[in-house]
């Protein structure tokens, strides 16, 4: 219930988890994301091939640990997320090139709503690849009730 009222959990290391409500609230509609011609381009001949749902440990762990100035994501927040991913509310957008995770993003569904808590990318446009299919596939896939 919270996410769908734009509150989620957040913390800084040494802070207790509380619910964080920023306002405004950003919000991102599949339908009006901008994309840049050099990224469609890149999109177009891509090396990547994206998978749902096949890889969300592995997705957690490189939003966890690829980061220089440290991370949010500790193992609590670990367990917490992979216990939602079994109960069918956190999903994950995995990026390969050839057998390489090289980037993705994971995130919280409820309903027709989805939440992105974070993504990696180890190679060029690996991210941006894995926002791209998610926007994309949603409508046919993933929320088949936004259309």
């Amino acid at each position: 219930m919270a996410y769908q009222r734009g509150i989620f959990p957040w913390f800084s290391p040494g802070d207790p988890i509380l619910w964080w409500s920023p306002d405004p609230r950003a919000v991102l509609w599949p339908e009006s994301l901008h994309i840049s011609r050099s990224m469609k381009r890149f999109h177009k001949r891509s090396p990547y091939r994206v998978t749902m749902n096949y890889a969300f440990g592995q997705v957690i762990e490189g939003c966890a640990s690829d980061r220089e100035e440290g991370t949010w994501i500790t193992r609590g927040v670990v367990e917490a997320y992979h216990r939602l991913h079994e109960l069918g509310h956190a999903h994950s957008i995995e990026v390969w090139r050839e057998d390489e995770l090289v980037g993705g993003m994971y995130g919280v569904a409820q309903g027709t709503l989805f939440c992105g808590e974070s993504m990696f990318s180890r190679m060029e446009n690996a991210s941006k690849t894995a926002l791209l299919v998610f926007c994309d596939e949603s409508y046919t896939q993933f929320y088949p009730s936004w259309r």
